[in-house]
């Protein structure tokens, strides 16, 4: 059945066989490339087989160096699964980024110029030539959007947007990112604007008054409580209502005092009054 022929072990034992007797760089990368597929996306977690990302990447990175240049299929993999999920979301990031540009310089002349038969040795034809240029944009465009995408999970979305978008001016990705930083951009002052809201409707409504009565003077000038970071709980007295507090006390001491003197005098009259 498939699940037999697929298995992962069985299958990475012959690939590495039949690469040990193949020199023909264009066999040797299509057989790396089967090799670096079966530890990133053909496997059976049914039957126990799982990912290998880094064993995958080497696989890729040698076909690759087997064949830098030439395009297919197969190829273009091989450049896609160099990013995968066992990176951090910042190396993803460059990585995709490395990938947008290299398919940026390739147009519709450099890839038939490029083009690479599946089998050595074969005439690629002109339906093939076309697919193969539309399959080129369409993996553009899947790299536009996984790039703008793999931004948000950076943990600084607007730092690496504002960089896809100045790296790449005028691209879909761009274009993209700049959507995307726009919709960031209003998210935050949205947030900014509700907790303003919501500061000014837990403000005590005497504050607000005594910080608006007093002409010529900022907010924190005219309400030195805040500055003092008082919380406690209540209604705040205005600062023009304590500004009877200091002639009155200054008033009662006079009084006070007034009356100490008074009474001095009373007693040394007294004294003199028995002495006699």
């Amino acid at each position: 059945g498939v699940e037999k022929d697929s298995d992962q072990a069985l299958a990475a034992r012959y690939y590495l066989a039949y690469l040990a007797k193949v020199k023909n760089p264009e066999r040797r990368a299509r057989i790396l490339v089967q090799l670096g597929s079966l530890y990133s996306t053909n496997f059976l977690l049914s039957k126990g087989e799982k990912p290998d990302y880094g064993r995958a990447a080497k696989y890729f990175k040698q076909a690759l160096e087997a064949e830098p240049n030439r395009i297919n299929a197969p190829m273009l993999r091989a450049r896609l699964n160099l990013v995968h999920s066992g990176m951090s979301a910042e190396e993803r990031l460059h990585g995709r980024m490395e990938l947008y540009e290299w398919l940026l310089s390739l147009n519709e002349e450099k890839i038939r110029e490029l083009a690479m038969p599946d089998n050595p040795g074969e005439t690629i034809s002109e339906a093939d030539l076309k697919w193969l240029v539309k399959y080129c944009g369409t993996v553009t465009t899947i790299t536009a959007g996984n790039l703008v995408g793999g931004a948000k999970n950076t943990g600084q979305p607007l730092k690496y947007l504002n960089v896809i978008r100045n790296r790449f001016p005028g691209t879909e990705a761009a274009q993209r990112g700049e959507s995307l930083l726009e919709r960031y951009t209003n998210a935050i002052q949205d947030l900014a604007d509700e907790t303003q809201i919501e500061q000014i409707e837990r403000t005590p409504p005497a504050v607000i008054e005594a910080s608006a009565d007093v002409p010529g003077k900022s907010n924190r000038e005219s309400s030195p409580d805040l500055d003092r970071g008082n919380d406690a709980p209540g209604v705040l007295a205005a600062p023009e209502s304590r500004g009877w507090m200091v002639p009155a006390l200054a008033c009662i001491g006079f009084v006070v005092v007034l009356v100490l003197v008074w009474l001095w005098v009373g007693q040394r009259h007294k004294g003199k009054a028995r002495s006699q």
